[in-house]
């Protein structure tokens, strides 16, 4: 009786600018550098909603609080990994989002590019350092 097995295989797709490789420290057997930072955890979009079909009702405003003035245009994002102590820029294609604002590690408001594509863009995560997180979700 011969045995099947089954092998796993996880692909990720991200880029890590070469400033944040340290040339001096590659680890025996490997020919390439390792970040200096961790690229973990891996940030994703599963979706978004525009306005109009956002399950998050804009938070009303309080006697404290400011009502937020882009409210009425703001995308939501779903994804993981959303981190308020290491935020994201969100691009549609090459254009970045001119606000963005993380809610808790699942959730982001954005607002959408103001210039109108022919075609559709995808959503793109940079962190700060400029690593890079493509998503397969197109945008519009």
């Amino acid at each position: 009786m011969a045995e099947t097995w089954a092998l796993e295989q996880v692909r990720y797709n991200f880029y890590v600018p070469p400033v944040l490789f340290d040339q001096r420290d590659i680890p025996p057997g490997l020919s390439y550098p390792v970040p200096n930072k961790p690229v973990t955890p891996f940030p994703g979009v599963v979706k978004y909603l525009p306005p109009d079909r956002a399950s998050e009702a804009p938070k009303g405003h309080t006697a404290r609080a400011q009502p937020n003035p882009h409210s009425a245009k703001m995308l939501t994002v779903y994804g993981e990994n959303f981190s308020k102590m290491d935020p994201l820029h969100i691009f549609f294609g090459s254009e970045p989002s001119p606000y963005v604002e993380i809610r808790c590690s699942e959730v982001m408001g954005c607002l959408p590019p103001e210039t109108e594509a022919a075609k559709r863009r995808p959503i793109i995560l940079v962190r700060d350092d400029g690593v890079v997180f493509p998503s397969p979700i197109l945008y519009p």
